[in-house]
């Protein structure tokens, strides 16, 4: 029997507003997708380091701000969401 493959090809949406300007684009991604130095500032963050990733899936957003990693967790015992932006910076998830 053939192994099973991971699927890794993103689901992806993109929204507007009603005027038809885009506001974001999300991609999801299966964690192995995900660059090594996002996940490299996830786990050396001296605040959520320690956080748990409960998700095989991480979301992808790109806005007209900036782009970032959406990861589910649990950090102290409790389920939250992480942000992680290409640039490294790890933040709990911001309204969006």
């Amino acid at each position: 029997e053939p192994a099973a493959e991971i699927d890794t090809a993103p689901y992806m949406g993109v929204w507007y507003d009603a005027d038809g300007n885009w506001l974001m684009t999300t991609r999801e991604y299966h964690i192995s997708a995900v660059p090594q130095a996002i996940m490299y500032a996830l786990s050396t963050d001296l605040e959520y380091g320690s956080a748990r990733i409960e998700d095989n899936e991480v979301e992808y957003y790109q806005t007209p701000s900036d782009n970032f990693y959406r990861f589910d967790v649990i950090h102290n015992g409790r389920d939250m969401e992480i942000d992680v932006t290409e640039m490294g910076v790890v933040t709990p998830a911001r309204k969006i």
